[in-house]
């Protein structure tokens, strides 16, 4: 049954998309672009409600161009608007939290790093003097609030790298050398690929990438080889996206001169999988730049990919880590060569159009027929940045869930819309959407519905439930599961389990008939495992009015039990004062026993020399505050370990 229905919904959406297709309206638009195309990016530079379009080239002047839509038409006010000079590329973000996008401009090694600030009516100011901004020779420019103060930084890579600090008064601090993040490079994207709630960053090069972990203090550590994402062939670009909708961003590597380009599965241990070709994205290593984006709507997010002499890609997302490449059908394969490319909706009807900077033509792309339902997300930032770049949001619908992020540019040249589109697919209610602020902030808003755009502002939604960690570890015989909340409403949890190699949609099994109640943090130790068996857990958190946040799923290898120590339980459990730990031992060893909180700080610890067979020790408790424990008793060849309730 499940089968037969998983086949219906690939055939209800193969025929969605198949109405789907691109037009090229750029001469209609008035938008067109001479020369060679290099930066490209949609942004509400007017505050009218509707995107305007920004657009670099790298020949015939070289020169920025700027476009406001009117409507019907764009109208190019590049020469009214106070933007100068040349650019390689640029990246667009609300600096100074005034709600009017700025422009950083990079250049080709003889012009230095500008900054414009948007008075409003697309008229700019050149502030880079005052600002502090400088530099020369970069490739790539993001916007990014590395340091969660609510303030967007400046990051350029070039030939070294720049991070601006932005103090928050209008002028800006460089600390790449100090930050340990100078060493250069071709492409970047920032976003939080360990789930702590910092920005890291995917730098791509002619060498190995580099991947930055943010430390959280204001400096990072470089751990490319170690998270398995070192790609030593010659990245141009880089982009981060969800495509499996487990909520760990994975990473996407374009080469050029290279036998293919990479897709790295975020594992969520840190580590990265090179998935490449049995996902079927592999294309022929002569790449330039990509965007993840569920380009139909049908839930799944797809993954575009441009090279430099062969066509574009549109890989379509197949739902069980496959894709199947659908440019052609619907005429987004030419023009090859985008350097710089930018997805948003500019006519308002909901469906993702694009502009391509091209090195065979500038073509803006509007897309229509697109028949599955959808939802797109404007989120305004209070306590965080203004424009919520690197904000995390979460969209269910139906029984899925698709994930996204403000982003504040990637790739070789690409700036998106700040707007985040959803697909739902067939359903007609977006349930529940959530948001991981950069301050630190998580809440949600309920019932959106669909077809239709929505203001999410930090602070109006409802506090929901967070979960800090979510953990599983193999024990003797068992695995223990460990989690705690940082803030929210909740009234208890849900576990669920399944054989890691069953596929993600099939049925879980709950592990607790009610919910897990009590003070945070807590523990469930699952005995029902078999030794050299992989399992996947998911814990579902509940609020007060029934609404679940879920995290996982976390996967693990059972341990089989030492056949020298078994660990027989506690007596009485709960227990008030006091409790007796029975075990037994195949032969005569020093055991220890030991006693945690479930944030792992030891409690208590003794050790003594016990005889073969049946033991017993007493473990006080007296002392202890109510709440769930952890004791274990180990010898020198097996340990295992077990919960413990105590109660007042």
């Amino acid at each position: 049954m499940v089968k037969g229905l998983i086949i219906s919904a690939l055939l209800a959406s193969a025929a969605a998309f198949a109405a789907q297709m691109y037009t090229d309206v750029t001469v209609q638009m008035g938008v067109s672009v001479p020369g060679l195309g290099s930066g490209a990016g949609w942004a509400d530079f007017d505050g009218d409600g509707d995107l305007d379009l920004i657009v670099s080239n790298s020949s015939s002047g070289m020169r920025i161009f700027l476009f406001r839509n009117d409507g019907s038409r764009f109208t190019d006010v590049s020469s009214s608007s106070g933007i100068t000079g040349e650019a390689r590329n640029f990246a667009l973000g609300d600096y100074d939290n005034d709600g009017r996008p700025d422009v950083a401009t990079i250049s080709f090694g003889y012009k230095p790093t500008r900054l414009f600030r948007n008075k409003g009516g697309m008229q700019f100011d050149d502030v880079s003097s005052q600002a502090g901004i400088f530099g020369t020779y970069g490739w790539r420019c993001a916007w990014v609030d590395y340091d969660n103060d609510g303030h967007l930084d400046f990051f350029q890579c070039g030939s070294t790298n720049y991070l601006f600090r932005n103090k928050g008064n209008g002028t800006f601090e460089e600390r790449a050398a100090a930050a340990n993040i100078s060493a250069g490079g071709r492409s970047c994207c920032w976003f939080d690929y360990d789930n702590d709630r910092w920005q890291d960053c995917y730098i791509g090069v002619s060498g190995a990438n580099r991947l930055y972990r943010n430390k959280k203090n204001g400096t990072f550590e470089e751990v490319a080889a170690s998270a398995g994402v070192a790609d030593a062939s010659r990245t141009s670009g880089v982009c981060a996206g969800d495509f499996n909708a487990d909520g760990l961003f994975d990473l996407y590597s374009v080469n050029i001169s290279s036998p293919s380009n990479k897709l790295y599965k975020n594992l969520g241990n840190g580590k990265f999988k090179d998935i490449t070709y049995s996902a079927g994205v592999a294309d022929v290593g002569d790449g330039r730049t990509a965007t993840f984006l569920d380009v139909d709507y049908d839930g799944l997010v797809d993954l575009f990919s441009s090279n430099h002499v062969n066509p574009n890609r549109l890989y379509r997302n197949n739902g069980n880590e496959t894709f199947t490449d659908i440019a052609a059908q619907i005429n987004i394969a030419q023009p090859m060569d985008p350097f710089g490319t930018a997805f948003g909706d500019y006519d308002g009807d909901g469906d993702i159009d694009v502009y391509l900077a091209t090195h065979f033509g500038n073509k803006l792309l509007r897309c229509d027929g697109v028949t599955n339902r959808w939802l797109v997300a404007r989120l305004v930032g209070t306590n965080s940045n203004k424009k919520a770049v690197g904000t995390r949001v979460r969209c269910d619908f139906g029984s899925s869930r698709e994930y996204a992020q403000v982003d504040g540019g990637h790739g070789m040249g690409d700036s998106d819309s700040f707007e985040l589109e959803f697909g739902l697919g067939t359903a007609t209610n977006a349930s529940r959407v959530t948001a991981w602020w950069p301050s630190g902030r998580v809440e949600a808003w309920y019932n959106l519905g669909s077809n239709k755009y929505v203001t999410l502002t930090e602070g109006t939604g409802e506090v929901g439930v967070e979960l800090s960690y979510f953990r599983a570890t193999p024990a003797d015989g068992a695995v223990v599961l460990r989690w705690a909340t940082a803030a929210g409403n909740y009234a208890g949890f849900n576990l669920y389990r399944q054989k890691a190699n069953e596929p993600l949609d099939e049925r879980r099994v709950k592990l607790n008939g009610a919910l897990i109640c009590g003070r945070s943090p807590h523990c469930y130790v699952d005995k029902d495992v078999k030794a050299g068996g992989r399992y996947r857990y998911w814990l579902e958190a509940v609020d007060a009015k029934g609404r679940g946040e879920v995290a996982g799923p976390v996967e693990v290898v059972a341990r089989a039990a030492s056949k020298a120590l078994r660990l027989v339980g506690a007596e009485p459990n709960p227990a008030r004062d006091a409790t007796t730990v029975t075990f037994e031992l195949a032969a005569p060893s020093p055991v220890t026993l030991e006693l945690y909180d479930l944030s792992g700080r030891k409690i208590s610890s003794e050790a003594r020399e016990c005889a073969a067979g049946p033991g017993a020790w007493e473990l006080f408790t007296e002392a202890l505050s109510p709440g769930i424990y952890v004791y274990r008793v180990s010898t020198p060849e097996a340990e295992a370990a077990a919960k413990l309730a105590v109660f007042k």
